[in-house]
């Protein structure tokens, strides 16, 4: 029963490459060696990105200008190796925790496999089977071609010790991932139990790792120079008083003392993670959260107008979905976070137009204005906001409401959904940027016709190319032809807009050029209005 259990567990690792979910067949193969070519690009590629972290690290560290002054090859060699496995195992734990999450604790054939005859035991060894590979492919893309990159910068000298102990650590690194993975899915296993709404957690959690992975990129440089700089005192430290973490980096380094230690640390934590994990396995995935019973109580019920029912019921579905939040809403989300590191960084913000022999005037509304114009069109929700409807569609037909009333409140969803925070953000960022109230008007004038010229392009966009038959709601929201219209239209408006206002702003006023912005704007969103309002609205009665 176990090996069913395990090859059904890879089996369902593996579907994507063999099972298009969008039509609901098996791939041609063709298309499935095309799709393996794909990942092994995609593969090879990130290990490329650590086989030069790997020998940029090495080179900086022993440099005479950027490295420690009085480290040495020999005695550094760990620290170097330390400092790449440290970055396989956020690699191998950023790849593996979501695949914990979602095929230990929330799988959907949970409860069915548990009324089996099977034990709880054997349907958990099997899941983390998925999970211990998964680290393992992660793992290994980063730390091989890390370790690779130090060996080959010349600085060491090898031995046949070194390379077979430093390939050995794999085994240590991606036992550590899968107690990482394991621990940080169930503590996400539980808070999602306690939510009433699970989308928002994962909304929360991808821009949270959104946010630090670019956060992290941006700096890359600036800490490598520093932990470079730092390297002997680094060092000093770990080998006081994070010893484990010395045995790690030595143990890699070639000597087989740290590398046992290292293993057996490791190898308890995974023992003792597995025997929680068992004996809680079952009240986990078997807890109901998130819903409290309640007594029925009878009360009157409140009618509202139709417009408002129709708009309410828009960002319902909105709010219930996490993959329509963060492909069609990611750009609000990002609005206020740009505008808080804007804040936080004003004075570089504000020296900047001086940098380039401009004034501060001139520059300051562009970068701001720009940069919420870009969010904008990010999010296109009306591009897939008739495709979502698929086959319910007879439901919003058959309702006693016309059909203009439908199409408005898909167009007010995204208006609302980037105008309100694109309008805050303006505001605020202009204001501790001590920009006038004027400009500030007029930007919040032409990011309400972009937005109207945005919304309104998406929604007859669909109208014209509607895609129903979808058996994935991702397929509906990434890859219906009217969003793949939309999303580079965007871009080429957002560039066009940005370069009118630098034009503007350059050599005459930024003001003129954010009136010309609103008036390009609005010419066709006025026509668009007009168009989805009698042709639209028969293309939707005839779906």
């Amino acid at each position: 029963m176990f090996r069913v259990l395990l090859k059904k567990q890879f089996m369902e690792m593996n579907r994507m490459y063999f099972y298009n979910a969008k039509t609901g067949q098996i791939r041609s193969t063709g298309s499935i060696v095309g799709i393996i070519i794909l990942f092994l690009f995609v593969f090879l590629s990130m290990g490329g990105m650590f086989f030069s972290t790997g020998i940029s690290m090495t080179l900086m560290l022993f440099d005479s200008e950027t490295g420690s002054s009085t480290l040495t090859p020999e005695a550094g060699l760990w620290i170097v190796l330390l400092l790449m496995a440290l970055f396989s195992v956020m690699f191998g734990t950023f790849g593996s925790v979501f695949s914990t999450y979602a095929s230990v604790y929330m799988a959907k054939d949970n409860e069915f496999l548990l009324s089996l005859p099977i034990r709880p035991s054997a349907i958990l060894v099997s899941r983390l089977s998925g999970v211990v590979f998964m680290s393992f492919l992660y793992t290994a893309v980063a730390w091989l071609p890390a370790l690779a990159g130090v060996l080959v910068s010349g600085v060491f000298a090898l031995s046949a010790q070194l390379i077979i102990l430093g390939i050995l650590t794999l085994l240590t690194l991606t036992m550590f991932v899968t107690f990482l993975s394991c621990i940080l899915g169930w503590v996400i296993s539980l808070i999602a139990k306690k939510l009433k709404r699970k989308s928002f957690l994962i909304v929360i959690v991808a821009l949270g790792f959104f946010v630090l992975y670019y956060m992290f990129a941006f700096r890359m440089h600036s800490i490598m120079t520093s932990l470079a700089a730092n390297a002997e005192a680094i060092g000093e430290t770990v080998s006081g008083r994070l010893v484990p973490l010395y045995w790690l980096g030595t143990g890699a380094g070639g000597n087989i003392g740290g590398f046992l230690l290292a293993l057996l640390i490791v190898a308890a934590l995974c023992a003792l993670t597995f025997f929680v994990m068992t004996v809680s396995f079952l009240p986990t995935v078997t807890a109901v959260g998130g819903e409290k019973s309640k007594a029925y109580k009878a009360e009157s019920v409140r009618s509202s107008k139709l417009s408002v029912a129709l708009l309410g019921k828009e960002f319902k579905r909105f709010t219930s979905s996490a993959n329509l939040m963060l492909n069609t809403g990611f750009g609000a989300f990002m609005m206020p976070i740009l505008i808080i590191l804007l804040i936080v960084n004003r004075e570089r913000v504000s020296n900047l137009p001086a940098a380039v022999g401009l004034s501060g005037d001139s520059l300051l509304p562009v970068i701001v204005t720009a940069g919420l114009l870009f969010c904008m069109f990010l999010d296109v929700l009306c591009a897939s906001s008739v495709s979502l409807e698929s086959k319910n569609i007879w439901i919003l037909r058959s309702l006693p409401c016309p059909s203009a009333e439908v199409l408005k409140a898909k167009f007010r969803t995204q208006f609302l959904l980037n105008i309100v925070p694109a309008a805050v953000c303006c505001v605020v960022a202009m204001t501790v940027l001590g920009i006038g109230p004027l400009t500030q008007i007029l930007a919040v004038l032409l990011l309400a016709s972009a937005e109207w010229l945005s919304a309104g392009f998406c929604l007859s966009m669909n109208l014209c190319f509607p895609y129903l038959n979808w058996t994935n709601e991702a397929y509906a929201v990434k890859q219906g032809p009217s969003v793949l219209i939309c999303t580079f239209a965007g871009m080429g408006m957002g560039l066009l807009l940005a370069g009118i206002l630098a034009v503007f702003g350059i050599f005459l006023d930024v003001r003129i050029g954010m009136a010309v912005g609103t008036v390009l704007c609005s010419v066709p969103a006025a026509l668009i209005q007009l168009w989805v309002g009698r042709r639209g609205v028969r293309r939707w009665e005839e779906i």
